[in-house]
């Protein structure tokens, strides 16, 4: 089986922090680009970095997941053959009726969905803009267009269980809109992207697929293939109430040492703690400041003192001692 594309997940690095990176430029260029930045009166650096802020604004350069838009959305998906046959559309002619995260179970019954939460929108549909230099549809540039391929082991028919949800989001508008495909439109659709690792991924699991014959298969295929950005509801435990959540706190090098506090008492100390460091640390900087101004003193008085050393061996020098 292939390896899914997972979403990125961002590096521990300092995106702002300063790094030296060189290339090489026609001289007649960079003379421009210094030309250009006496004029505005800044650096040539701080003028290339200008241009690079303006060629990049508002743009999207990733042609996977919008990690830049969390949405935390929750939807239902219906499990049942009937259902989700008659809710699948076309990317070309959207019915939104069928929006997943608008249609009520009323419609269908409780009892034939699934609730799944969606981290990101997925945009592994975009085409690439040359001349707004960035992903995006091609009918909107402030939309984006995506594909999250999810297998449900929950379906009442294994032949079900592979489901294209069609995801579409407004940058402007940050509205987000889901839909189920059928899987002759998501192909179609998905080979128009020119997306090859998406188009290599999707031939993998139609070839995988084809090849499940038990739901102990379908299971393994689904930790496989799904990406985790869309999850059941009911694969999350329910959280317990912050009220009445309680931290154990264990002495360093004494595990017998314990002290149990709750959220309230946690913030209190945590207070406390923080206001006392900082009485610490403005202790600390007062005597640094003393200290330093005595060192200063110091110094001074020792070079006043080597001076007339110095006036003394001179004198005597002349005097023939």
């Amino acid at each position: 089986m292939a390896n899914p594309k997972y979403i990125k997940n961002p590096k521990p690095e300092d995106p702002t922090e300063k790094i030296v990176y060189s290339f090489r430029i026609e001289r007649q260029k960079l003379q421009k680009l210094q030309q250009g930045a006496e004029i505005e009166n800044k650096s040539t650096a701080e003028l290339l970095n200008n241009v690079i802020d303006d060629l990049t604004e508002n743009t999207v350069l990733t042609n996977d997941y919008l990690t830049d838009h969390p949405q935390g959305t929750y939807f239902k998906i219906p499990t049942s053959h009937y259902f989700k046959e008659i809710m699948a559309t076309d990317p070309e002619n959207i019915k939104p009726l069928c929006e997943l995260i608008k249609h009520s179970y009323e419609d269908y019954g409780e009892t034939e969905t699934e609730v799944y939460k969606i981290d990101y929108p997925p945009n592994n549909c975009d085409i690439w803009q040359h001349k707004n230099f960035s992903f995006s549809s091609l009918e909107d540039t402030r939309k984006h267009q995506g594909i999250e391929l999810l297998i449900i082991p929950e379906v009442e028919n294994i032949e079900d269980a592979l489901y294209f949800i069609y995801s579409i989001y407004d940058t402007h508008a940050r509205k987000l809109e889901l839909y189920i495909l059928n899987q002759l439109d998501a192909l179609n659709f998905i080979n128009k992207t020119r997306n090859l690792d998406l188009i290599g991924r999707v031939n993998n699991l139609l070839y995988d697929f084809e090849r499940v014959e038990s739901w102990e298969d379908l299971e393994a295929l689904a930790k496989e293939y799904n990406t985790g950005n869309v999850t059941r509801l009911t694969d999350t435990k329910p959280s317990k109430p912050a009220e009445d959540l309680e931290i154990v706190l264990i002495k360093e090098g004494d595990p017998d040492e314990k002290m149990v506090l709750t959220i309230a008492e946690v913030e209190r100390l945590l207070n406390a703690t923080l206001r006392e460091n900082k009485r610490l640390v403005e202790l600390v900087e007062r005597q640094d400041k003393q200290i330093n101004e005595l060192e200063n003193e110091a110094e001074k008085r020792m070079k006043e003192l080597n001076d007339k050393v110095k006036t003394i061996e001179e004198f005597l020098k002349d005097n023939g001692f």
